[in-house]
Parts: structure tokens; sequence; C-alpha cells
């Protein structure tokens, strides 16, 4: 969704954020399962240098 703001310029509305999920406590698995490998199997998440990301927390909620 957009809105125009009077000036001829417009700004997205993103709506997951009307109504947003609560904390996850559990935090997010990046080091085992929270991405997606070539075949379709759940991995782990790498940086750009190859490094496996370490679990993160959901600190922004």
């Amino acid at each position: 969704m957009a809105t125009e703001n009077g000036e001829l310029t417009y700004r997205l509305i993103d709506p997951m954020f009307i109504q947003p999920k609560g904390q996850l406590a559990s935090g997010y698995a990046c080091s085992t399962t929270a991405c997606v490998e070539a075949d379709g199997a759940a991995g782990p998440c790498l940086d750009e240098a190859g490094a496996v990301i370490p679990d993160q927390a959901d600190n922004v909620y």
C-alpha cells in the first residue's frame, strides 16, 4: 500500500507492522535450521565469508 503525503511523494506502508507478531522467545536458530539449502533442506545460515551465523535473539518486536 502507498500513500501520497501532499508533496507529490509517496510512502510505502508495510502492513505487517500494523499488527506485528509478538517476541519469538526461543530466538532464531541461525546456526542450525533457519536457512534453506539449495536442495530445500533446512540448514545453518552463513555470512559472506562462509562462517556459520550464531543463533540470534528476537530483540525487535
